[in-house]
């Protein structure tokens, strides 16, 4: 049985909304391919401290103090500016600002603890001695 001629408009409504939020949930993925490819080679992904960040973001922020008050050498890209860097980010199951990675460890957020300990993992790392026998 049909639905009721005074519900049909709360029901075109209701779908109205469904579709715009299931654009909205893929956004990324419908604008990444109406954009024109870029060279992955524009970012360096090969540093050892690489922080996927935007400008407002306030943790993004402590986690560039923390950075320098460590003397940690880092690379940065704002994932809103960067379409390479917003698709790397995605590719990596980014969740908020910042994104840290730290040789192998993929920190999300600003946990100061997580990044100290990665940051003497990667030191340690790079002490070692590399044997060729």
């Amino acid at each position: 049985m049909p639905a009721p001629a005074h519900r049909r408009p709360n029901l075109i409504a209701f779908a109205v909304i469904m579709v715009l939020v299931t654009l909205w949930l893929n956004r990324h993925e419908l604008l990444d391919q109406v954009r024109e490819p870029q060279s992955p080679s524009d970012l360096d992904l090969d540093h050892p401290v690489v922080m996927f960040s935007t400008s407002w973001c306030p943790y993004c922020t402590k986690a560039r103090t923390w950075f320098a008050e460590h003397q940690v050498d880092f690379v940065e890209y704002d994932v809103e500016k960067s379409p390479q860097a917003a698709a790397h980010y995605r590719k990596l199951r980014g969740r908020g600002t910042p994104l840290v990675v730290i040789g192998d460890e993929v920190i999300q957020g600003y946990s100061p603890l997580q990044m100290e300990l990665a940051v003497r993992m990667l030191r340690e790392r790079d002490r070692k001695p590399v044997d060729n026998h």
